[in-house]
């Protein structure tokens, strides 16, 4: 799918119809790619006339994933120029994966992080089935780390702090055990993180991964309008292909 602006945002000079062509020719040439990786595999396309956010997440509802590539940045500052990928992943109804322009050649490995929520659990299913499809290691992480805005009765080493540690071992033992009960064959390894907040920790574990998969969170009445606060941080800069897991609706 290729979405061009609306006929009326269009400056006057402008040749509707050959907006149209230029984008059905970017459409063929990327079905003919396609087709060429995976042959025999079934490709239609869709010129949309309108606003893309709108038109992947109506999409999504009948869709299996969505996949798109990431925010543009300015050359010179590094500064996200769009934010379409934020958006998506917040307004789709079926997982997104967010695709960087590059990709290491000796990438290896599924990384997934896992606060035991609801949306985690379904991200560690995710990762599982990913890394049991390639024949990748895989990788659980959950971090247990202070944030410097937050205050604590006690400091790292106390009881209230060693608590803390406690639950995030018994977290990574579930995902653990629950990723080995259906793929026994996969090889898994965890890691509790205690310096760098949950984002930071996995775009380092994730640096030359071959996949990277968060939960998405949304809290309340607004559920579909927020984005985890570690999805958010994640896709600002992916380390690797993205994928953002969502519970079913």
């Amino acid at each position: 799918m290729h979405a061009v602006h609306e006929y009326w945002l269009m400056p006057q000079a402008t040749h509707y119809d050959a907006v149209i062509g230029a984008a059905r020719r970017l459409l063929q040439s990327g079905a003919e790619r396609a087709r060429l990786l995976v042959p025999g595999l079934h490709v239609s396309t869709h010129v949309h006339s309108g606003e893309v956010v709108g038109a992947l997440s109506e999409l999504s509802a009948s869709a299996r994933m969505v996949v798109l590539g990431t925010d543009k940045k300015d050359a010179d500052s590094g500064e996200l120029t769009g934010a379409v990928s934020q958006q998506v992943a917040v307004m789709s109804l079926a997982p997104v994966a967010v695709i960087p322009p590059q990709a290491l050649p000796t990438a290896t490995g599924v990384v997934v992080g896992t606060d035991g929520s609801a949306e985690a659990r379904q991200a560690v299913e995710a990762a599982g089935a990913e890394a049991a499809l390639v024949g990748a290691d895989l990788l659980i992480l959950t971090s247990c780390a202070i944030p410097p805005t937050e205050a604590w009765t006690q400091e790292p080493g106390g009881a209230e702090y060693e608590g803390v540690i406690d639950a995030s071992r018994r977290v990574l033992d579930e995902a653990v055990s629950f990723v080995a009960a259906s793929y026994p064959d996969l090889a898994v390894r965890s890691r509790l993180e205690t310096q760098l907040p949950a984002a930071e920790a996995l775009i380092r574990a994730a640096s030359a991964a071959q996949l990277l998969v968060v939960g998405s969170l949304g809290r309340g009445a607004v559920r579909r309008m927020l984005l985890g606060s570690v999805s958010h941080k994640v896709l600002l800069n992916p380390p690797c292909p993205t994928l953002i897991t969502r519970l079913p609706e």
